[in-house]
């Protein structure tokens, strides 16, 4: 974990292996997500910060989310209230709807094969969803 010096916020570092990126021959994939993460701002997407190239890996520079993936969330509270969980739900869907739109206004890409992985950016019941990753 580092801290951004512009805003002063902490930030995470995921580090991607061009090795095993080649190896799976994901190297399309990886700029296209880097790409789309790039040109994507909104409330609901982890923003990235920036992209650091080396000769063996991708640095991104990422807006933390602390809370978690969404499913181990849900696994873990086991059930929870229709009144709970229908304001996240709607918030949910619309920020998809236009979160998937932007995807494929920017990048041609079929929508049976965009795939999100939402992450909560803190460990409370109110905390936002945001989208962490993209995969197309």
């Amino acid at each position: 974990m580092a801290e951004n010096e512009t805003i002063g916020e902490p930030v995470a570092f995921k580090v991607l292996n061009k090795h095993k990126i080649r190896k799976l021959g994901m190297q399309e994939k990886v700029k296209r997500e880097i790409k789309a993460m790039k040109k994507l701002q909104h409330p609901h997407i982890v923003s990235l910060y920036q992209a650091i190239n080396t000769p063996s890996d991708i640095f991104l520079a990422l807006e933390l989310a602390t809370g978690g993936d969404l499913y181990d969330r849900i696994c873990s509270q086991g059930k929870v209230s229709l009144k709970l969980s229908f304001p996240v739900l709607i918030n949910l869907f619309f920020s998809l709807v236009v979160i998937v739109g932007r995807i494929r206004s920017q990048a041609p890409v079929p929508l049976t094969d965009i795939c999100v992985n939402i992450q909560s950016q803190q460990r409370s019941r109110s905390s936002r969803l945001k989208v962490g990753k993209f995969a197309f």
